[in-house]
């Protein structure tokens, strides 16, 4: 212990000895040597040595310059038993005329020895022969924000919207010193929006009040799920910097080694201030028949892949969508069922995109007309129609309609082909049979249990034959009971899928768990599930008397999930088990109430 504290009593004397034993170098300079009236110009004086404590040093001529401080940064290095430390002392300074003019020489006294800069030459050049808006001079409260060493802001592109038109939210976080570490960033909490990230994240350099920062930015879209008054949570930006103060007012005589070569590490934390965004309704006036909820700028194309069938054999349109806005949240179109046709989707597909901060894509989906009876038909063409907040009024595209031939014998009532009317028409005949008597000694196997059962045999066969046969037609007729059929098997499976996965990275866990309840619950009870927002499954919850008790268990694990998915929240393995066992849970609840 007493060689320890020698040692690092030796290292501090010897750095002591080095700090005052070596001379200093004194600097000046300008970003630019030439402007214009209404522009500004940042001073930096260095200060370049072995030395602790420098005082500010006095600029001694400024011209016709308003001279504003705009704070100061220092950098240590301790190489090889050396210790150099790097000053710097930001200057702002406004023109008040047009001229040439002399800035400097700036003084520093220190040790009782005076030290000077080189005068610098500036021009000022009357403004432009565009009128341009004159920079103000810095104002206390900017004056003020340049001193601080790192801070962070948040912004939004648009403070007043349209429920599902995009907002980037932007976060900059400004760094004038050296960080130990890689800074931490925490999203806001955005209840009320859906988030999509904007990568990748950009660095670069600002100059803020004359000082000069490392900037870097992380941008997210958000589309609004309800109208009112939304609020977008802090973000909050965690980071390691140096406390030069703790390092040179450390007592000499401490025998911390760890906390002196830590060179006075501080945590820091930063916190941007929530913003508020206005979120309109969407206009009723004008509002087409058949509007899913799309917003933004989109167009359409629709083929069909041919044009004529023969009866029971499906024609597919295949529609696709495409441009900027919220992707996930268009719905499969309406198509009113034409006559002596059925009519079912048949497959989708999304694709989403990022081109700068706007988010975009496709998608596409695949409809099947399905034709009854032979003939010549003009089917309509398929129609979308979304609201377009630049415009501010609701956008009607049409696809092309299909004039089609179908041949082929016409589908039976009942929905079984292959046999004609009339084939059904033809008379009866009498079968008449030879019979011998059975009897003797054997018996008679007639009326025996044997014989009806035989009899009755095949009766049954043709009973579940034609019950098969009902179930199957009701299931491609009636797609709400082919839906909810399907809901309570992939609502099993993808439960039992997700459970084996409990290890993945929580957004991609609680991202499944998000999609699989509101898959069960487009097809339990026949909606487009996709973007749907919570005021709306509320709403559908309640139309269909679900239980308060089922409602809120189910609310509060689509929060949980969004709260995974967006926050940052890293759930341990007991709380993933917990919420997929409430998610079973409120399915029996759900699948019990049938």
């Amino acid at each position: 212990m007493k060689k320890t504290g020698f040692l690092a009593f030796a290292i501090i004397t010897g750095l002591a000895a080095l700090v005052f034993g070596q001379g200093l170098n004194f600097s000046a300079a300008v970003d630019k040597d030439r402007l214009e009236i209404g522009d500004q110009l940042t001073l930096t004086l260095t200060v370049t040595g072995n030395v602790q404590k420098i005082p500010e040093p006095k600029v001694k001529n400024v011209g016709d310059f308003a001279l504003y401080a705009s704070g100061r940064s220092q950098n240590i290095t301790f190489v090889n038993g050396v210790v150099t430390s790097t000053t710097q002392f930001n200057f702002v300074l406004v023109p008040k005329k047009a001229g040439t003019f002399t800035v400097g020489p700036a003084e520093l006294e220190i040790g009782g020895k005076l030290l000077q800069t080189s005068p610098i030459s500036v021009t000022v050049l009357p403004s432009g022969s565009a009128p341009k808006q004159p920079a103000p001079a810095p104002t206390e409260a900017q004056v003020r924000e340049g001193l601080k060493d790192i801070f962070v802001t948040a912004s939004v592109d648009k403070s007043r919207v349209y429920v599902s038109e995009q907002v980037t939210y932007t976060v900059k976080f400004y760094q004038a010193v050296r960080l130990f570490d890689n800074p931490e960033y925490y999203p806001p909490s955005v209840t009320g929006f859906w988030k999509e990230d904007l990568p990748p994240n950009t660095s670069r350099y600002e100059t803020v009040s004359g000082r000069r920062y490392l900037v870097s930015e992380v941008k997210m879209a958000l589309f609004p799920t309800a109208s009112g008054r939304q609020t977008i949570g802090e973000a909050t930006v965690k980071c390691k910097v140096e406390d030069l103060d703790a390092l040179f007012n450390r007592d000499p005589f401490n025998v911390d080694l760890n906390q002196f070569f830590n060179r006075g590490m501080r945590d820091r934390v930063l916190r941007s201030q929530p913003l508020s965004v206005e979120v309109l309704p969407l206009p009723e006036g004008g509002r087409p028949d058949d509007f899913t909820g799309a917003v933004g700028q989109f167009q359409m194309r629709s083929e069909w892949n041919k044009k004529t069938t023969e009866v029971n054999e499906p024609v597919t349109a295949k529609i696709t969508l495409w441009g900027a806005g919220n992707v996930k949240s268009i719905a499969e179109p309406k198509v009113a069922t034409p006559q002596n046709f059925r009519v079912f989707l048949s497959g989708s597909s999304e694709r989403l995109t990022r081109e700068g901060v706007r988010i975009g894509g496709g998608k596409t989906f695949e409809l099947s007309f399905v034709p009854r009876e032979p003939g010549s038909f003009s089917l309509p063409p398929v129609s979308f129609s979304y609201f377009d907040p630049a415009k501010k009024r609701y956008v009607n595209l049409k696809g092309q309609p299909l004039h089609l031939t179908v041949t082929g014998t016409r589908e039976l009532a009942g929905g079984y082909s292959g046999v004609t009317q009339k084939e059904l028409d033809v008379k009866q005949t009498d079968l008449r049979y030879l019979k011998r008597e059975l009897g003797g000694e054997h018996g008679s196997f007639v009326g025996s249990a044997g014989f009806w059962a035989l009899q009755t045999f095949p009766l049954i066969l043709l009973g579940a034959a034609v019950a098969l046969r009902r179930v199957r037609d009701k299931e491609e007729t009636d797609v709400s009971y082919f839906r909810s059929r399907r809901a309570s098997r992939m609502v099993k499976k993808g439960l039992k899928e997700i459970r084996a996965a409990s290890r993945l990275p929580a957004v991609e866990y609680f991202g499944r768990l998000h999609k699989l309840l509101l898959e069960y619950l487009g097809d339990r009870f026949n909606v487009a599930s996709w973007g749907m927002t919570r005021g709306e499954i509320k709403a559908l919850l309640d139309s269909n008397r679900v239980s308060d008790e089922d409602k809120t268990s189910l609310l509060e694990l689509l929060d949980l999930a969004d709260r995974a998915r967006f926050s940052g929240w890293r759930p341990s393995l007991p709380e993933r088990e917990e919420a997929l066992a409430k998610a079973e849970r409120v399915i029996r609840a759900l699948e019990g109430s049938r």
